[in-house]
């Protein structure tokens, strides 16, 4: 099955569900600068990149524990 490319931009429900956390936690996360966002069309929007640069920033990968 070919894989589909992500929309460009996201709505904030959108974001929270590939972040899977809620709309209000993203909010926050918009407020206090810490994911970028904009208003396109009088509607907030997160572009994919900056959602996954969010994600990328967000400190060190857990490593399978070694059996």
């Amino acid at each position: 099955m070919p894989q589909t490319e992500p929309p460009l931009l996201l709505t904030i429900q959108r974001a929270a569900q590939e972040l899977s956390m809620s709309r209000s936690k993203v909010y926050t996360l918009i407020r206090d600068g810490k994911l970028k966002a904009f208003r396109f069309d009088g509607n907030i929007r997160v572009r994919h990149s900056d959602l996954v640069a969010f994600v990328n920033s967000q400190g060190e990968p857990v490593q399978p524990k070694s059996v």
